[in-house]
């Protein structure tokens, strides 16, 4: 038996070393996302049927059929595209070799330059996206200075980047499928050379980015899906909070507590709370979960189940065509409802007073943080009124005119960006010891809980 055994492992080993080391020359995946050479349907592999569903989905390939070449149907769908018609689409991947996550496509404002630090090189693309993608941004190529003949070529402008790229820099699924490698500089080197940097699954970083368009009072409903275990296949597996006070308690995740099955479930969900941590917490807060639908599924759906057959995958459809229902009904144009629905008070006006509640007990606990420093501080020779005084041109960052505090006398506005500056610390003080003043009207007294806090974040 174990002579059998040895033999067995020998052999899984001898075909299975192999297949590891070529792993890394395949991108880090078993699959590119495209077709083999000798392909039977080149147009079924994961990257071309993405292109062309993007096609058609935006229309592209309806004019194609009635305008046969034209230089339209040459050009993939491009995030410039979609922002014509009013559609901001952003997405996460991970980059391992900067240890961090990246939103695409990536910014480039006065904020954020993260897009000029990025290269591609022309045979790598051509090995995970179409023809026509890579001739599109060979020939879509940032403006720059920096003309090069070594083969690295500059990352389209955000508007310019086709959408087929993002998203396959976001689904990247680890040893499944190739990740995407683009190339930057690393500058604490001395040597300032361009260097291979790895992207890969966005949900290893972020799993439900649902941040992404929030800003401090909402102007419009934003709303997400997330997907979850079920205990069982009996039980409701679409869910929304009835109510304001539904949806605070978090969903367990149960594993065998003995043997090696046991094993298995802690190791696994120590990797799922790794990455699942912050949008766990962030859906059972206030502000959130009153917009997030939960979808739950079992072992057998979803995931890496690859070969569902099609009664199965229609099912998931369901799922997810009741959840759209739902936030129609919640979110939407009442013309927009199923016959027969009846009006939820978990809408768009009971989202909005729930955010300006959170936002003002929020700012009010960060202005009375602010306060308490000011005066704590005041009078010792760490008061930060000295960032306002000529003397402060030697720290770092200081503010620009600091000889002239004062307004213009015809215009009643500050003169000088340090004179601004001063008046908005001297006005949010104003404001902290107001409700100081006042415990019992407290911005947060009487809002939804938990509270949020405001801390400063670096933007993804």
């Amino acid at each position: 038996l174990f002579a059998a055994l040895g033999g067995v492992f020998a052999v899984a080993c001898r075909l299975l070393l192999p297949a590891l080391r070529e792993l890394p020359q395949n991108g880090f995946g078993i699959c590119t996302g495209l077709p083999d050479a000798d392909d039977e349907a080149p147009e079924e592999a994961l990257t071309n049927w993405l292109t062309h569903y993007f096609d058609r989905l935006s229309g592209q390939q309806a004019f194609c059929a009635q305008h046969a070449g034209a230089i339209e149907c040459e050009r993939p769908l491009t995030f410039g595209d979609l922002r014509a018609h009013g559609i901001d689409l952003q997405v996460m991947t991970t980059c391992l070799s900067m240890a961090r996550p990246f939103r695409l496509p990536f910014r480039d404002d006065d904020q954020v330059r993260e897009n000029n630090q990025f290269h591609f090189r022309e045979e790598e693309f051509a090995r995970l996206f179409p023809r026509r993608v890579v001739a599109w941004m060979n020939a879509r190529q940032r403006p720059g200075n920096d003309e090069r003949n070594d083969g690295y070529l500059r990352m389209p402008l955000p508007d310019d980047l086709p959408v087929i790229v993002a998203v396959r820099m976001s689904l990247s699924f680890p040893l499944l499928l190739s990740a995407v490698p683009l190339h930057a500089v690393d500058y604490r080197k001395r040597e300032k050379k361009l260097e291979r940097c790895w992207f890969t699954d966005g949900g290893i970083s972020s799993n439900f980015p649902i941040h992404f368009f929030d800003a401090a009072l909402p102007r419009r409903p934003t709303f997400g899906l997330d997907l979850g275990p079920t205990d069982g296949s009996d039980e409701q597996r679409v869910r929304f909070p009835r109510n304001n006070g539904d949806a605070r308690l978090a969903y367990w995740r149960r594993f065998p507590q003995s043997g090696l099955p046991a094993l298995r479930g802690f190791l696994a969900q120590l990797s799922n709370v790794a990455k699942d941590w912050n949008h766990e917490t962030l859906s059972l807060m206030p502000g959130f979960r009153d917009r997030i639908g939960l979808i739950q599924l079992t072992r057998e759906e979803g995931g890496l189940n690859l070969t569902m057959p099609a009664e199965r995958i229609e099912r998931l459809t369901g799922y997810g065509r009741e959840a759209g229902q739902q936030f129609v009904l919640r979110f939407g144009n009442p013309a927009c409802w199923q016959p027969g629905a009846k009006a939820s008070s978990m809408n768009w006006e009971n989202h909005q007073i729930i955010r300006l509640r959170l936002q003002l007990a929020s700012v009010a606990e960060q202005l009375q943080s602010l306060e308490r420093a000011c005066r704590e501080l005041h009078g010792t020779e760490h008061d930060y009124q000295r960032f306002f005084t000529p003397e402060a041109r030697r720290f770092s960052y200081p503010f620009k005119g600091l000889n002239d505090l004062e307004k213009d006398p015809d215009t009643g506005l500050y003169r000088t960006q340090a004179g601004l500056a001063k008046a908005m610390l001297e006005q949010l003080r104003t404001i902290a010891q107001m409700i100081e003043q006042h415990p019992d009207s407290h911005p947060a007294k009487d809002a939804p809980k938990p509270t949020p806090e405001l801390k400063l974040r670096p933007r993804i």
